[in-house]
């Protein structure tokens, strides 16, 4: 004669625990944490790039326009372009001329270049 299984108990029927429940929403808080993290830093990252290349086209335009000038009047010099400090020095090489730019943005490192400007 075969037995008839004893119904389940209370605990063995389909469903979450509380604890189940707890451990899903620490988990996908974190990965909601993690996500919004990320994005921040994305979007520092990102208006420091376009705040550096705004930068370097300030610095760009500066230096084509000394190019313009004839050598003997190329001086140094100052010039706020876009909210950053543009300062340029020019030494003489002989037929060249040495020209470095210092731009100090008002966030953010400053940095230089250096260029050689032809005397014609």
């Amino acid at each position: 004669m075969r037995s008839i299984p004893p119904p389940p108990s209370r605990s063995a029927r389909a469903g979450l625990t509380l604890v189940e429940v707890l451990v899903a929403i620490l988990v996908l808080t974190t990965g909601a944490l993690a996500s919004v993290g990320t994005q921040y830093a994305i979007a520092r990252l990102s208006a420091s790039a376009l705040a550096r290349a705004r930068d370097a086209a300030a610095a760009a335009a500066i230096i084509d326009s000394l190019r313009a000038i004839p050598c003997p009047s190329l001086t140094s010099g100052m010039a706020i372009a876009h909210g950053a400090r543009v300062t340029w020095s020019v030494t003489a090489l002989g037929d060249l001329r040495g020209l470095h730019v210092a731009v100090a943005p008002p966030q953010g490192r400053p940095w230089a270049a250096a260029t050689l400007l032809p005397c014609v």
